[in-house]
């Protein structure tokens, strides 16, 4: 399940950020790689939302400083 999750949410990084899924790996800093600016985490935090069922709050937002913390966020969520 996990695996699935860390693919679903680099392709959602890689759609919302418009960069090459290459580009989108674990360590991959969402704002200095991947060139994210704060509109650009809000609409990929409606994605996730909406793609994983979550509720995402504002303190949870600012946790998500690579993609890897995203993906542990959304598989931690998703298995309770």
């Amino acid at each position: 399940m996990s695996d699935n999750i860390q693919a679903r949410v680099q392709t959602i990084v890689s759609k919302q950020l418009a960069v090459t899924p290459d580009q989108v790996t674990g360590s991959s800093s969402l704002v200095n790689d991947l060139g994210a600016d704060e509109g650009d985490i809000t609409e990929l935090v409606m994605t996730l939302e909406t793609e994983f069922k979550l509720s995402i709050s504002d303190d949870d937002i600012e946790t998500f400083n690579t993609v890897q913390s995203v993906i542990n966020y959304v598989t931690e969520k998703n298995q309770s």
